[in-house]
């Protein structure tokens, strides 16, 4: 892992960030759907 450049690990931080990003957006709308008063249906 030392090989890698400062690049190579700030866009790797970059997609890692994204993807945490969306997963918490996923998990937060998967629990909020769970929740009954938040959905009108």
């Amino acid at each position: 892992m030392a090989t890698h450049t400062s690049t190579g690990t700030a866009t790797r931080t970059n997609v890692q960030k994204a993807s945490m990003l969306v997963g918490a957006v996923f998990l937060l709308v998967g629990v909020l759907g769970f929740v009954p008063g938040i959905t009108s249906n």
